[in-house]
């Protein structure tokens, strides 16, 4: 596992030999400020930048490919501890080649400790960044896996509604179709071919998770169109259509299901004319849908007004905008109200 800093080398590098030649100057400011020669002010920075150079390389690389669990937190401590005492052996040890002076060696000896202090202060500060980067990257992975899991949850339960969406309403139009080509032939020609195009539709939109409420309402009046060969004059629509509200964005075949369960519950136990009323409006930001049908609440058929199709808006609601409270369906009398909100 590479940690953040692996992605993004050049910003990091400059960044790095920019602190180096910083503590380079002053390291030579306050070496020169002791009295030291400026060759060996020189020369004792330069080795010193290189040391902590190969140190916190070496810890980089060490933690780009392990790091310690919560229970090991200390491997860390302990290990800032031995790479700073093997950087200063290794200085201490250079810096005696490099400087032939007795005078500077036992400045060196004398400045060990604080040497000591300084290569274990970077350590452990280089430690604690690969720390934090490290426990940044996984909880942003965690969360990006949630989402991930989530969004796939939601799009998996969609693509389930609609796949058990389109065969129900297939069946009951084949159904339709049946029933008619004795009766009929030429209007079950007819509706066959308003079926084909109804299912060109749905295959077209299958690839997109939005489409415009104008190409809503105009598969709905593909689906009364098919209906109303069957039905005949028994089945009358009205709409009431703001068409400000047209241009609206709304999930892909959710009107249907709707308009499907009026005609259903409408038009099924009765045998005099119904009439199913469609209206949209602009409410605020928002645009609401009222589908209202009569149904005979003495009905078997119609004991409650509401079947698969109308429970899948539910679902793809709330699955869709993350809130319950977008579509509602309610009971006055003899009249069944469907209400669909588009935030």
């Amino acid at each position: 596992m590479k940690l953040p800093y692996a992605h993004s080398p050049l910003k990091r590098i400059t960044l790095f030999a920019v602190t180096l030649l910083a503590l380079v100057f002053i390291q030579t400011e306050l070496l020169l400020w002791y009295g030291q020669p400026l060759r060996y002010a020189l020369l004792d920075s330069g080795f010193t930048a290189l040391i902590i150079s190969v140190a916190c390389y070496t810890t980089l690389l060490l933690y780009q490919y392990y790091q310690p669990g919560a229970d090991k937190r200390v491997y860390r401590l302990l290990y800032a501890f031995v790479i700073s005492a093997i950087a200063v052996t290794v200085l201490d040890y250079g810096l005696a080649h490099l400087i032939d002076s007795p005078d500077y060696a036992h400045f060196i000896a004398q400045s060990a400790p604080i040497r000591y202090m300084v290569l274990f202060l970077v350590i452990s500060f280089v430690t604690l960044i690969s720390w934090v980067l490290h426990e940044h990257e996984e909880k942003t992975r965690a969360i990006e896996r949630h989402q991930l899991a989530d969004a796939t949850a939601k799009e998996a339960e969609l693509n389930k509604l609609r796949q058990q969406l389109q065969p129900h309403f297939l069946f009951n139009s084949l159904n339709s179709v049946s029933a008619l080509t004795l009766s009929d032939p030429t209007a079950a020609r007819k509706m066959i071919l308003q079926l084909s195009e109804f299912y060109r539709n749905i295959v077209k939109g299958q690839s997109i998770e939005s489409t415009t409420l104008k190409e809503e309402v105009q598969q709905m009046e593909l689906y009364l169109a098919i209906e109303k060969i069957r039905f005949g004059d028994r089945l009358r629509v009205t709409m009431d259509i703001d068409t400000a509200c047209l241009n609206h964005m709304l999930p892909p075949l959710i009107l249907q299901p709707i308009i499907e369960n009026a005609v259903k519950y409408g038009i099924y136990g009765t045998t005099g004319e119904i009439t199913i009323h469609v209206h949209i409006e602009s409410e605020n930001t928002q645009t609401r849908i009222t589908i209202t049908n009569p149904f005979d609440p003495d009905s078997g058929y119609a004991t409650t007004g509401t079947g698969y199709g109308v429970s899948s808006v539910k679902k793809r609601m709330a699955l869709q905008y993350g809130r319950m409270d977008l579509f509602k369906t309610e009971q006055r009398d003899n009249t069944f109200i469907a209400t669909l909100i588009l935030p």
